[in-house]
Parts: C-alpha cells; structure tokens; sequence
C-alpha cells in the first residue's frame, strides 16, 4: 500500500514542522509579553469557513491595536465572545500572538511531534511486514 520510504518521509517533515512549531513556542514563551484581549466575533468575509474561529483584540505595551484570528475553533467559543482572555505576544511581530495557555502555545508543535512519531510507528511496522 505505502512504502516505508515514503511513510518514513512523511514522518519527517512532520517532525521537523513540530520542531519549528517547538522552537517558536520557546522564543514565544522566553521573549513574550502578556496582555489583555478581548474576544470578538470574526466576521471577516475572506474566510470561505462558514463559522471561523473568534479574533482576539488587545493592544500592545508601544499601544499597537492588534487583531489576531485564532488557529482553532472550539466548541465554547461563541460563549466566550465579549471575554477578556490573557494573550502572549512576541512586541517583534505581534501578529504572532497567541492565548496564554500551554494547549494554545506548545499544542501545535506537540501535535505535528505526535503526527511524526505515529507515521513513524507506521513505517516500521510496513517494513516488518513487507
């Protein structure tokens, strides 16, 4: 069906966009700056997604108004519209922010980590078998 080779590919570039997603997390964490933001309603009409995941808006320490879109969309979300929520924000590229939350800032990176050590698992069983 699919060669170790391939799987094996797969689950390197998998780890490799987790170490990336690892590596921003960390200068995030070490560099960041924490601020108040203010969950609104994402109305954007360039997103095709019939229900887009929440912007979250809060102004920098330089007093920069910033309007990041989340990554995911959770299931409370529309209940959380009009909450202030803490974001942790790089003051080099701000647009990078992220909730401070240990799922929102080191979640991706364990995710694609995770991804690799799956397709991993995978690969070496397909070459027991084959």
């Amino acid at each position: 069906m699919f060669s170790p080779v391939g799987i094996s590919v797969a689950a390197g570039i998998s780890a490799l966009a987790g170490l990336v997603e690892i590596v921003r997390a960390a200068r995030l964490v070490r560099v960041g700056k924490i601020a108040t933001a203010r969950v609104v309603a994402n109305t954007s009409s360039e997103l095709d997604d019939d229900d887009p995941p929440p912007k979250l808006r809060f102004r920098t320490e330089d007093g920069l108004d910033i309007e990041v879109v989340e990554r995911t969309r959770n299931a409370d979300d529309d209940a959380r519209i009009g909450a202030e929520v803490p974001v942790l924000y790089d003051p080099r590229d701000p647009q990078r922010a992220r909730r401070n939350a240990s799922a929102q800032i080191w979640g991706p990176g364990l995710v694609w980590i995770a991804f690799a050590a799956l397709l991993g698992v995978a690969a070496a069983v397909q070459a027991l078998v084959t």
